[in-house]
This record gives C-alpha cells, structure tokens and sequence, in this order.
C-alpha cells in the first residue's frame, strides 16, 4: 500500500472490495470520505452529492478570494458574510447527507463568520475600526486554514 489515495484512505486490504461494493449501490464518494455503504449514501449520489460537493468547494474558493481581495472594505466583508453564510448552509447540508470533514473544519468557518459579523458592528463605531482590522484579519486566517482542512478531507492524496 502506498499510503495515499483513495485506497488508503479506505483502510487497506479491503479497499478494492469496499470500493467494488460503493459502486454497485452507488455511495456518492465511494463511502471513502463518509464511510457509509448503505443506501442513505446511495440515495446522496440520486440527488447529486458530486454536484453539491463541487458546489461547496467552488464557494469555498470564492470565500477564500474574497477574504483575500476584498474583505477589507465594508462592501466585501458584507459580500464574505453572504458568501459564508451560504457556505456553511451548504456544508450543513453535506453533513446531513452523510460525508464528514474534519471537525476543526466546521468549527473554524463558524468562528471564523461569527468574526466577520463582530468585525462588520465593529467598523460602524471609529474609535473601534483598529479593533475590528484585527478581527477582520483573525477570521481571514482562520477562513484559510478552515479552506486548507476542507481541500484536504476530500482531495486524494
């Protein structure tokens, strides 16, 4: 085994029966990310779990760009909290289908929105605008690492 991939990621010497039996049922990730080969997965694939997932990631890079670029305008850190705001409704959407991330994932982009929206009150008031840069700049770290964690649970290798 050489330790990366998706036949790794599946525990081994029953990763080919594992990944065989995924795809006769039809497990939206191959039961690799979410673990499951039962037909609650199965149905996840039906209603487009691939599309979701891809979804989800294409925001995620939005997101990443906007904290990047533009988050440091009153209208881009509005823009981040809507784009943040559909991400993580999306991510609970993809928890509650079954795929799973690492819980430091999930719990860095909550933080990290929660930031956002303490540093959008913060900007309204000047004498807290130092204050709020550095908030700004906190969830803008935390939306990178939350990006880094969530690229990693669902790319092989």
């Amino acid at each position: 085994m050489r330790g990366k991939g998706f036949r790794a990621a599946a525990g081994g010497g029953n990763a080919r029966r594992s990944l065989r039996k995924c795809q006769q049922i039809g497990c939206a990730d191959g039961g690799i990310l979410s673990g499951r080969t039962d037909a609650r997965a199965s149905s996840s694939n039906r209603l487009g779990m691939n599309t979701v997932l891809v979804v989800h990631f294409v925001i995620g890079i939005l997101v990443a760009l906007v904290a990047a670029l533009w988050v440091w305008q009153q209208l881009g850190r509005r823009v981040m909290l809507y784009l943040l705001t559909l991400q993580i409704a999306i991510g609970v959407y993809l928890i509650y289908s079954g795929l799973k991330a690492p819980s430091a994932h999930y719990a860095l982009a909550v933080i990290a929105w929660i930031g956002y929206m303490v540093a959008n009150g913060m900007f309204r008031k000047p004498e807290r605008r130092q204050l709020a840069l550095g908030v700004t700049g906190v969830s803008t770290v935390l939306v990178f690492v939350a990006f880094y964690l969530g690229y990693r649970a669902v790319m092989p290798g």
